[in-house]
């Protein structure tokens, strides 16, 4: 294997793995904040207090469950995309009948466990693009020499790219009605967009091995398209930005439930 090679090969393993450290630690900030939030409205404000997110929220996570199901050819036994339920505390489920063995199993089962949070976070990118539309433009392309993917991934272009964020006019928007649209449903689509414990139940084997051949896809893509993992690197960092940005509505919105609930208790 050449140095070039050796290179676009161990880049992109360092993307994959950096990705999956934001996307694992997103999923238990998200899952932490969803279980909290939903207990307490359900125990001081009955469970129709789910709805104030859960009308968006659930039936996103439920019908990814459902689509990716239906795309990996497994048979769905039964799904309610928005059932709240006060005694089991299930807003929805997709029950499904996974066949075989092997592989193939591993990673259907990963891939229909981590569909809720791929779909969140394609929305919640396509709605921050929406909402800075010459964002994508403005940051820097990150430099494309031979096709090398340390080259596009460097760390002086990542960090330019997070000071081009740095100047994303947010609160020159707020004034706007259509980021505070924005903000309520990456709200209502990010505190429910966490995989379960259920869905990742005896899903790490399959993570690996979907790992592994992302890193493979990655490293072949930057060799062949160069301008479309320029574009691709771009993209991967407004998606960061979106995330951390409904993360930080979550976080807001958890201290106000509390809040809430200490005032009911001391009634």
């Amino acid at each position: 294997m050449t140095h070039h090679a050796t290179m676009v090969l161990q880049t992109a393993a360092l993307i994959v793995v950096l990705a999956t450290a934001v996307a694992m630690a997103a999923a238990l900030a998200f899952n932490r904040l969803e279980r909290s939030t939903t207990r307490a409205l359900s125990h001081w404000f009955g469970w129709r207090s789910v709805m104030v997110t859960g009308w968006l929220g659930v039936p996103a996570h439920e019908l990814s469950h459902l689509a990716a199901c239906k795309a990996l050819g497994l048979r769905v036994v039964d799904f309610r995309l928005f059932a709240p339920d006060p005694r089991s505390s299930t807003l929805g489920y997709v029950q499904f009948v996974q066949e075989g063995r092997g592989m193939g199993r591993a990673v259907r089962r990963f891939l229909v466990g981590v569909a809720p949070l791929a779909l969140g976070v394609t929305l919640l990118t396509v709605g921050w693009l929406m909402v800075f539309p010459s964002a994508l433009a403005k940051l820097p392309a990150p430099p494309v020499t031979g096709g090398s993917m340390a080259g596009n991934m460097s760390l002086a272009g990542l960090r330019s790219a997070l000071a081009a964020l740095k100047g994303l006019p947010v609160f020159a928007k707020a004034a706007h009605p259509l980021f505070w649209i924005y903000s309520y449903l990456a709200l209502a689509v990010g505190l429910h967009m966490a995989p379960s414990r259920a869905d990742l139940k005896n899903a790490v084997a399959g993570g690996l091995i979907t790992s592994i051949g992302l890193v493979g896809i990655l490293a072949l893509a930057t060799v062949l398209w160069p301008k479309a993992a320029s574009l691709a690197a771009r993209i991967v960092v407004m998606a960061f930005a979106a995330l951390l940005w409904t993360l930080i509505l979550t976080w807001l919105y958890s201290m106000a439930i509390s809040g809430l609930t200490w005032l009911a208790s001391r009634r």
